[in-house]
């Protein structure tokens, strides 16, 4: 035979081996596919970590509502309530021509109940005592009424959004994300009866013909069959450890046809460290799908996850490959891992651990200021005596004696001297006549209360700010100055004409501004 003919043979010999040797599935060869299997089954056998805390279904603080109610007039509260405390139906005749009908009418139970609380419940009343709410006068109910109000008004919302998230929060438990987690794992409550029932042929989960077709059992793609493409061999192969080097996996497809499918999948769970305790959560879940995207290796556009050989049919035999195929897994730029059914169950799963910590935190926050206003409340009271105590009340003005008259009579026959000593001249000429007192300059002279600051008059029409701080005297408590120069007022804005008062006065003022409010307010 000639050399170069002896050279082909070898060559082809050589290739054949070679192409032998590509086909073939290796101990190990999806060592890191059944890594990544194990990780994601401890998760969908793990535990939700979840925080057990659930909100309670929050609304306005009762305080709050106890407290608005105390401060209404008694006509109000005989329109919510009869004689014996019950409360009263909504009046719907009587305001059937009302604009603010259907708004009463969504408030009107809670402000019943709250009108029956403060009449029957004990602690209740104790409670408003101890405030000092009983003790208000009319002024200081108008501004705890009105100071109530705006933290009603504030809070009104912030209870409407804690009640959502409530809701949002309690809709989410261990048992809804554990059915997320076996959804993951077996598919769809029909696909896992199909998987407890392990029956013959007939059971999809018995065949390997899914493998080739994205990981099917019937309409579902579960976990649990993805593992048992991956690791279980046809019987052309004989690949007992392709998953794990130093571990048999006996059962083939040939024997699970018989109804083997459950047993061969709990003894590769078994190579898995798993732990049902273990505590699942979002990031964990996420950062295995990230890992498992990875591995599903592109040919063109379809996809293949495990070993694959020449065939790329993934039945598991000679020629096929131990894998599972996702035809057209890439369209463009982008692929279709989020489709594959047991992924997207995975992620709806991270998803709800996330938005319930997050609704929770919300939850918290919103509850702390409700919490807050409602601890506020309980300082109305105080507070409204407060104001009104510093409110100055002007003084009837003190009446000292009459200024002493001067002795006119000294500058008689001489009227210069007369009229320089502020006396009055009555005379024929200069040097003849009488000087008499002048009574038109002897008045009454009043001073300001003690402690109240100096007399207005001393602060009036003053025409510059410098003489308006200027002003010597008694600055009321704690004010550095007796005047102050005004250049800008509540309801008015800036001012044309700026003028000059004092501490009382403006005082005085804005108590008149909170009343009118509190008129237009109730």
């Amino acid at each position: 035979m000639a050399a170069s003919a002896i050279q082909a043979l070898a060559l082809a010999a050589l290739l054949a081996t070679t192409k032998a040797a590509a086909s073939n599935i290796g101990d190990g060869d999806n060592a890191r596919e059944h890594a990544i299997l194990c990780q994601l089954l401890a998760l969908t056998t793990g535990t939700p970590a979840l925080d057990k805390t659930l909100p309670a279904l929050a609304g306005v603080p009762q305080d709050l509502l106890d407290l608005n109610m105390s401060l209404a007039d008694s006509s109000w509260t005989k329109m919510l309530t009869d004689d014996d405390g019950s409360p009263k139906s909504f009046p719907e005749d009587q305001l059937a021509s009302k604009d603010y009908k259907d708004d009463w009418k969504g408030k009107w139970q809670t402000w019943a109940n709250t009108a029956t609380r403060l009449k029957k419940n004990q602690e209740a009343k104790y409670r408003l005592a101890a405030a000092g709410v009983n003790t208000l006068t009319e002024t200081q109910r108008h501004y705890a009424r009105l100071r109530v109000q705006n933290l009603l008004n504030e809070t009104a919302a912030i209870a409407e959004r804690t009640h959502l998230l409530a809701n949002a929060v309690s809709s989410i438990t261990q048992q809804t994300i554990t059915a997320k987690l076996d959804e993951a794992e077996f598919g769809t409550a029909a696909a896992k009866a199909k998987y407890a029932a392990n029956a013959g042929s007939g059971n999809p989960y018995n065949q390997n013909r899914g493998c080739a077709n994205g990981g099917t059992v019937g309409e579902d793609q579960p976990l649990a069959y993805l593992v048992l493409c991956t690791c279980v061999s046809g019987a052309t192969t004989q690949q007992k450890k392709a998953c794990i080097k130093n571990v048999d996996i006996n059962q083939q497809w040939d024997t699970i046809g018989a109804g083997n499918a459950k047993a061969a999948y709990e003894d590769i769970k078994k190579t898995c460290t798993l732990n049902g305790k273990a505590q699942i959560t979002a990031q964990q879940i996420r950062s295995a799908l990230q890992a498992t995207r990875g591995l599903i290796r592109r040919d063109d556009t379809t996809g293949y996850f495990g070993k694959l050989e020449s065939g790329g049919s993934c039945t598991g035999d000679s020629n096929s490959g131990m894998c599972v195929k996702y035809t057209d897994y890439v369209t463009g730029d982008n692929d279709k891992y989020d489709e594959i059914k047991w992924v997207a169950a995975l992620r709806q799963a991270a998803k709800d651990l996330e938005s319930r910590e997050e609704k929770l935190k919300q939850w918290q926050i919103l509850n702390e200021h409700l919490q807050t206003a409602a601890a506020k409340a309980w300082l109305i009271s105080s507070e409204a005596k407060l104001i009104a105590s510093t409110q100055v009340t002007p003084a009837a003005p003190e009446k000292h004696a009459a200024k002493k008259a001067p002795d006119c009579t000294q500058y008689h026959n001489k009227s210069k001297e007369c009229t320089d000593n502020g006396c009055q001249w009555e005379g024929k000429s200069e040097t003849d006549g009488k000087c008499i007192v002048d009574e038109s300059k002897v008045k009454e002279q009043t001073n300001a209360p003690a402690g109240t600051g100096e007399q207005t008059s001393k602060c009036t029409g003053l025409d510059s700010k410098e003489k308006c701080e200027g002003v010597q005297g008694t600055p009321a408590p704690g004010k550095k100055s007796v005047c102050w120069w005004i250049t800008y007022e509540e309801c008015e804005g800036t001012l044309e004409k700026p003028y000059c008062r004092d501490y009382s006065f403006l005082l005085n003022k804005k108590l008149a501004l909170m009343t009118a409010s509190f008129m237009m307010a109730f």
